[in-house]
């Protein structure tokens, strides 16, 4: 599940980094961070659906895909390798994306290194509480029967995703437990949560509806006090029961384009649209407002009608 056809490699500490580039070579660099037992095709969905003006930049963590093994690879040490990623790549305040414990490495970095991302877009973030079932309940069928049911023609390209993922994970707990199971001691739990509260910069949260693993109302628990207190942060909620880049990649990339627009200096700003008011200022018509924090647009539409629409991804 690595990249299949490089940009180049970065050596690092006995090791070597394989890394891309997809997009605007002049936009926004969006750095996407793969969950630890993954690969970055976790973001191909994206990637197909990569939004205007963003430069999206994949690499496989040591170890993974067509990245070799490096000195420091345990998950502990990924926000240190994330720093020295960006510095090779000359990358000065990205915007970094997280998947599952992706988002944990994101969350980690951002508060070691307060100064050098822009923001985070956490997309079904791990490890801020257990997992409410049993990760070994669903390998009571073989692997054979896995791959059977992956193949099958009315499984959904995210359901297929979560096969694949689901085997990975089994075998990178079994041969390497260390590394997969570093962060998942209660006290890490608490401690990222902690992280959270003194974010230095704004968060995108991306939540899948339907996931059991991570269920919705949990995430509600934690981040409620965090978007009470702190309304630079946002979440979204998209349909599915996998990962939001999976399960709606399109609206998935409309939302990480508004969220950026609402980070660039206000004269550099695109407008993207937020829903404001439903059955407003008239019945039948929605309210719509730029995302940008100091952008007085609106919108007013039709019910039904999206303003992101005819917006490029």
């Amino acid at each position: 599940m690595g990249l299949r056809a490089p940009d180049g490699w970065l050596e690092l500490k006995g090791g070597t980094i394989a890394w891309k580039a997809t997009g605007d070579a002049q936009g926004r660099a969006v750095v996407c961070l793969h969950p630890p037992g993954s690969g970055s095709r976790e973001f191909r969905p994206l990637l197909e659906h990569c939004p205007a003006g963003v430069r999206l930049i994949t690499f496989d963590w040591p170890g993974h895909g067509r990245s070799t093994a490096c000195g420091a690879s345990s998950l502990g040490n990924f926000p240190a390798l994330l720093f020295e990623v960006l510095n090779h790549l000359g990358i000065a305040r990205p915007v970094l994306l997280g998947s599952g414990l992706g988002a944990a490495v994101a969350i980690r970095f951002a508060t070691a290194h307060p100064m050098r991302s822009l923001g985070l877009v956490l997309a079904q973030p791990r490890e801020l509480f257990p997992p409410a079932w049993n990760p070994f309940a669903a390998w009571r069928l073989s692997i054979r029967q896995i791959q059977r049911r992956a193949s099958a023609s009315s499984l959904t390209p995210s359901q297929r995703q979560q096969m694949r993922v689901n085997v990975l994970r089994r075998a990178s707990e079994g041969l390497s437990p260390a590394p997969a199971r570093e962060i998942s001691l209660p006290e890490e739990q608490a401690s990222l949560r902690a992280a959270l509260l003194n974010l230095p910069c704004p968060a995108l949260f991306a939540f899948s509806r339907e996931n059991r693993r991570t269920p919705l109302r949990r995430y509600m628990r934690i981040l409620d006090p965090l978007l009470a207190s702190s309304p630079q942060h946002r979440f979204t909620v998209f349909a599915g029961g996998f990962n939001p880049i999976w399960d709606e990649p399109a609206r998935f990339a409309r939302a990480l384009n508004g969220f950026i627009q609402s980070l660039v200096p206000f004269r550099e700003h695109r407008h993207a649209w937020l829903l404001s008011a439903v059955d407003w200022p008239a019945r039948g018509c929605n309210l719509w407002k730029c995302v940008h924090p100091h952008c007085p647009k609106e919108l007013t539409l039709p019910a039904g009608q999206d303003a992101n629409a005819d917006l490029p991804n």
